[in-house]
């Protein structure tokens, strides 16, 4: 992220134990100042679940109208599908 223009110097990542863990200002955040910064290319978005592979058999299988939680599904097979990727 990083090497692609992400900029999140000012924050830190603390793990408190397995699967809890915080974000943390790594020193006072004056009003004004950018705290986190992604590049729009950089940001996964609900949309471009839709458009997946996936998220097209998904939404033609009718599921958007049928799970809980419909976003969250969509995104998260849209990550899992990402991440098979080199």
């Amino acid at each position: 992220m990083i090497e692609k223009g992400s900029d999140f110097s000012k924050l830190k990542l603390r793990y408190y134990a397995e699967n809890y863990r915080g974000v943390h200002a790594m020193s006072n955040i004056k009003s004004g100042d950018t705290v986190l910064f992604v590049p729009l290319p950089l940001i996964i978005t609900l949309e471009m679940a839709f458009k997946s592979p996936i998220g097209k058999l998904m939404y033609e299988k009718g599921l958007r109208q049928r799970l809980i939680s419909p976003k969250h599904s969509f995104l998260g097979t849209y990550l899992m599908q990402e991440r098979r990727k080199d």
